[in-house]
């Protein structure tokens, strides 16, 4: 998921990849899984740590300091915009596997999609198959797609089969965006007895239910219909109201945090006055949510995440909102993942000439109880994106020169120049962050000082992250610097960069990295490049990489080659389920993925089993 690379050919996405579970939901596991999820009451199995044995064939042995607190897990949960900056500002989407310009991936055409693709899965989930993820990855292929009415009832007939197939066809359901499907999330997420047409039994298990709850938020999130918005709005309100008679007393945490994501995107996005009434209701339940200390920690951080991607930047005209979370914020008896969720919630309501909260923030940067909530805070600073916020961010950089500094500077001018009339990259930002690297070559914080230069698009630095790139190291670090030359579009480092990546075939996070940077760059040559090494290597790893690849890089042809790679019953399984996502996001018609929504502004540390939790969570889903 781009998180994608682009999205989603990760650090740790395609660590596991040799593993039976990698491919859940058609997912990959982007997190570290360094750290447990939470141990709540009611929330179903808990996850365990990533294991610590001997290591699967082309699995990538990562830097041991990689945590949930590491920049490098941040990043992978963010990089979408960045990685998708050009069809950003393209505007329409390209046809026939053309570019406007350089993009970093090609779209196919709607003709293409529903003549061929469609039919394709379809027909792949009507006959049905033994092999699990080509089924898992088919559905939300499809559903990527944008298909029209007919090819709902192929989707929920999964809803019946086993649990991985149901809550994988719920999230499909909303992904598709189609109107056939909002009555069976409504169904599912209020856990009807009507859901019993729909679902094994009368009630509906409670990881389905949660990723319908999951499914309606992104289904809304892609509608301008207020009317269902409202309804869903109804919905989720009653599964989270404290007082309401019809409240469950055995509600799983992990349904009630979907129900909260559900919320925030409902809301989001919604304009006009019906938007209004919407942030407005939902703005003061949230408020008391959060108000109430005997919700669980861990529910009131998904409430105060929640209530910074509601509100954004609008009105908050009694400034109820901002103080509450700057109270949290200064309380040192409130949870770690509170204080987390507070700061990417000031950032994303932070207005420029607030100097108020950019001292707060500041203040908590120096002096915060949690280490990746300063972290966090930086971020937030540069997401206000002030002058003043500018001066803070600079002035600690060039003392310490650090990871999070640089990547909050880096943003925090990507931020500005959204603005109308600030187009131009800040030179000043962009020196800084070259002299950094000069000096730190291809190491932790070298690597964080590239990925930053990427961000910001400092053109001027290429020459100095190419002599960082070091083609024969087959580190996560290089990999990396490869990922800032994708950025960067550095079009001259493209044969170094095709060394990393056939020396790191056997090492997927790498490789994957490698390779999505050569998409970048936009060469014509990419696709035909990958679709040789899918058609020559042995093993299949080094297929399934290659495969995914070719969805973030690959046009026609490429797409003609996946189609039949699916079809090849004596193909691999994982190979085929690959090759079925790759066509999912090369068929996806919107500019950003769909998991782009879920992914911005989430408390990734803050975890339920069905947000992150080794590939089957709504996080990790390609």
């Amino acid at each position: 998921m781009l998180m994608s690379p682009l999205a989603l050919a990760t650090v740790a996405a395609l660590f596991v990849l040799g593993s039976p579970s990698l491919l859940a939901h058609g997912g990959v596991y982007r997190g570290p899984g360094t750290s447990e999820v939470p141990r709540v009451g009611g929330a179903g199995r808990p996850g365990t740590p990533r294991p610590t044995g001997p290591i699967t064939p082309g699995q990538i042995p990562m830097p041991v300091e990689i945590h949930d607190q590491s920049w490098f897990v941040w990043w992978e949960y963010n990089k979408s915009p960045y990685f998708y900056r050009d069809r950003l500002v393209a505007g329409e989407a390209v046809s026939q596997g053309e570019r406007k310009g350089r993009s970093v991936r090609f779209v196919l055409a709607a003709g293409y999609v529903e003549q061929t693709l469609v039919p394709l899965f379809i027909k792949i989930l009507k006959r049905g198959s033994s092999n699990r993820e080509l089924l898992t990855s088919s559905l939300i292929a499809l559903a990527r797609l944008r298909p029209k009415e007919d090819a709902i009832p192929t989707i929920a007939r999964y809803l019946k089969r086993n649990q991985e197939y149901a809550e994988t066809a719920a999230l499909a359901l909303g992904i598709s965006g189609n109107k056939a499907a909002l009555p069976i999330l409504l169904t599912l997420a209020a856990n009807k007895r009507a859901a019993g047409k729909w679902v094994r039994g009368t009630r509906v298990n409670y990881r389905t239910r949660s990723f319908a709850l999951f499914g309606l938020g992104i289904w809304c999130r892609q509608t301008d219909d207020s009317y269902s918005r409202a309804k869903a709005l109804v919905v989720v309100l009653r599964i989270l109201q404290k007082e309401a008679k019809s409240r469950e007393r055995h509600l799983r945490q992990d349904t009630e945090v979907a129900a909260l994501h559900a919320l925030r995107l409902i809301v989001s996005g919604s304009e006009g006055t019906s938007g209004d009434v919407l942030r407005r209701d939902s703005i003061g339940f949230l408020l008391d949510y959060i108000r109430d200390r005997k919700k669980a920690d861990l529910l009131r951080s998904h409430a105060v995440s929640a209530l910074g991607l509601a509100l954004g930047r609008h009105a908050d005209p009694t400034g109820k909102a901002k103080a509450l979370l700057l109270k949290v914020l200064a309380d040192d008896s409130e949870s770690k993942w509170v204080h987390q969720s507070a700061v990417i919630s000031l950032g994303f309501m932070g207005k420029e000439k607030d100097r108020n909260l950019l001292e707060q923030l500041d203040i908590y940067v120096r002096e915060g109880k949690d280490s990746h909530a300063r972290n966090l805070a930086r971020i937030a600073m540069a997401r206000i994106a002030s002058d003043e916020a500018r001066t803070l961010l600079l002035q600690r950089f060039l003392v310490g020169r650090e990871d999070w500094d640089a990547l909050a500077l880096a943003m925090l001018d990507a931020e500005r120049r959204k603005r109308p009339g600030l187009d131009q990259v800040d030179k000043t930002i962009g020196d800084a962050l070259l002299t950094g690297s000069r000096m730190s070559g291809s190491t932790r914080t070298g690597s964080a000082l590239s990925i930053a230069i990427g961000i910001q698009a400092y053109r001027p630095s290429i020459d100095s992250v190419a002599a960082a790139f070091d083609d024969k190291a087959i580190t996560i670090y290089n990999a990396y610097v490869a990922e800032s030359l994708g950025l960067l579009q550095a079009v001259s480092s493209q044969k170094k960069i095709k060394k990393l990546a056939e020396r790191s075939l056997r090492h997927p996070g790498v490789f994957s990295k490698a390779i999505l940077a050569l998409g970048q760059l936009g060469t014509p040559d990419v696709g035909s490049y990958l679709g040789k090494l899918l058609r020559t290597r042995r093993y299949t790893v080094e297929k399934a990489s290659v495969a995914l690849a070719l969805g973030y890089v690959g046009g026609v042809r490429e797409a003609d080659l996946l189609i039949r790679v699916v079809k090849n019953r004596n193909q691999e399984d994982l190979v085929r389920g690959f090759a079925a996502v790759a066509l999912g996001i090369m068929g996806e018609p919107t500019k950003l993925p769909w998991y782009h929504h879920f992914l911005e502004g989430v408390n990734y540390v803050a975890r339920t089993s069905t947000l992150t939790d080794g590939g089957k969570g709504v996080l990790e889903i390609l």
